[in-house]
């Protein structure tokens, strides 16, 4: 009786999970190939509204970046990325692993093209490095909070990855290097 009652107590316990958004992993390579647009900039403005598509009313948030240099793609002198939550009044919608951007924050963006010529990040805050200074070097750093990675193939299937996490931090030759390929010289 005792050990029955203890297992059903054991079992009614909340958990809670941690939130995160699934994402498959992609080389920096496999990124810079699928992007119609890679663009160094600077965020110049952030707005979220509501706004329907076929799913509902959302928030979405319009960040407007000023372009300095377009690594791949039309030449631009801004663009528009649309990203799913933010906040409008006293309601906030929180997307786990949205990229967030810092207005006059310096940045390289993956972007895939969509209505209206307003952009979006295809690997959400994976697609976004934000550019750093330490002494003489410059760095690219992605927040990669609230992604998770998974990889898909015939022999092992879906599964997520916690062994084999995309960099967070290179420096501007390692990060040219993985995309020369697929960049304007």
């Amino acid at each position: 009786g005792s050990f029955l009652a203890a297992s059903l107590a054991f079992q009614v316990i909340p958990v809670t999970p941690a939130s995160a958004t699934v994402i498959y992993a992609r080389t920096l390579k496999e990124m810079a190939k699928s992007a119609d647009a890679i663009v160094v900039g600077a965020v110049r403005d952030r707005v979220s509204q509501y706004g329907r598509d076929e799913h509902g009313t959302r928030i979405y948030t319009f960040t407007r970046i000023a372009i300095e240099r377009s690594l791949k793609g039309k030449r631009l002198d801004e663009v528009m990325v649309r990203q799913w939550g933010g906040t409008v009044g006293d309601v906030t919608m929180k997307v786990p692993g949205n990229a967030e951007f810092a207005v006059r924050e310096r940045v390289v963006l993956f972007l895939r093209s969509g209505q209206s010529g307003v952009f979006h990040l295809p690997n959400l805050a994976a697609s976004k490095f934000s550019i750093r200074f330490e002494g003489q070097k410059t760095f690219l750093v992605r927040d990669l909070a609230g992604i998770t990675f998974a990889s898909q193939s015939r022999d092992t299937g879906f599964r997520l990855l916690d062994d084999r996490l995309p960099s967070s931090k290179l420096t501007w030759e390692e990060f040219f290097k993985e995309i020369a390929e697929e960049v304007t010289k």
